[in-house]
């Protein structure tokens, strides 16, 4: 149970001062706050996310802290609802090029990878199935690709996400691109190793 308890004033007035949250780096407390569920979250708060005025506060905190109200109350952020065939949602099921190259990679070496799993618009990209237990991962690889991109900010792709897949029980690591034009065999070493465990 997730409590926001920041609300109006006797007049009515909601103040956009959110202690810690103002601050930079403020983003930080609400993913720690967000990511400890399990399963369920149930959110009470006394303000809506209609009334946070971002006019009034250009602290990344504060915008997800927006961003994360209207999830609760929606399912989805005005982002998603605005432009619900992004890149993201595009690309899901239509593997690229570097998707292919990797997971071909792979599967000559025994591994069976599942592309794009997941059912938000945020993906993995490949997934890599345990060959002792062939029922789940052990793996997820992420991609500079489409996925990757449609964070909307940095925080987004780099803390925000990787905890959120934690908190799932996802192992997961990062490809670049320019890793696998300079050194393919590398690369699925390195995802072999990551993989096992190393």
């Amino acid at each position: 149970m997730f409590s926001i308890g920041y609300g109006r004033d006797t007049e009515g007035k909601l103040a956009m001062n959110f202690g810690p949250m103002n601050r930079a780096g403020g983003e930080r407390r609400l993913n720690v706050a967000i990511t400890r569920a399990r399963e369920q979250m149930i959110v009470f708060s006394t303000i809506r996310a209609g009334d946070l005025d971002l006019g009034k506060s250009g602290a990344a905190g504060i915008r997800l802290l927006r961003d994360f109200l209207e999830f609760a109350e929606c399912g989805q952020t005005a982002a998603a609802k605005a432009d619900p065939l992004d890149a993201a949602s595009q690309h899901a099921g239509n593997p690229d090029a570097l998707e292919e190259s990797i997971a071909r990679a792979l599967e000559q070496r025994g591994w069976t990878v599942d592309r794009h799993v997941g059912r938000s618009n945020y993906r993995i990209s490949l997934a890599l199935r345990d060959k002792a237990h062939p029922d789940r991962w052990c793996l997820g690889v992420e991609l500079d690709g489409p996925f990757w991109h449609s964070g909307t900010t940095v925080a987004d792709r780099e803390i925000l996400r990787p905890a959120v897949l934690r908190s799932l029980g996802w192992r997961t690591m990062r490809v670049w691109s320019t890793e696998w034009v300079r050194d393919p065999a590398k690369v699925v070493e390195r995802i072999e190793a990551a993989a096992a465990g190393g």
